[in-house]
């Protein structure tokens, strides 16, 4: 099963705060691996023109997680995920 969420608050006119959910069940490989559930959040800013500035942190819990390895890994069973990581984002649309 995959289940996946978000809920984005405006704080004002140009900026939002926003939490982001996924949960997903155990799966089948060479190894079964467990299922996981994950939060991330993220904060924007649209005050300029034609630009966005975004800072996302993902894996807010720090859970550690695998993936199924698949038939062309032969040295691991399951593949770790990434941990908490910090991402910032700047668009600009023309």
């Amino acid at each position: 099963w995959l289940l996946k969420g978000h809920v984005i608050v405006p704080l004002g006119d140009q900026w939002s705060l926003g939490l982001e959910g996924q949960g997903m069940g155990a799966r089948e490989g060479r190894v079964r691996v467990p299922g996981h559930v994950l939060a991330n959040a993220f904060l924007r800013f649209t005050g300029w023109q034609s630009q966005q500035l975004g800072l996302r942190i993902k894996n807010l819990g720090d859970r550690r997680y695998w993936d199924p390895a698949g038939p062309e890994s032969e040295a691991l069973d399951r593949v770790p995920q990434a941990r908490r990581s910090l991402q910032l984002d700047w668009q600009l649309s023309f």
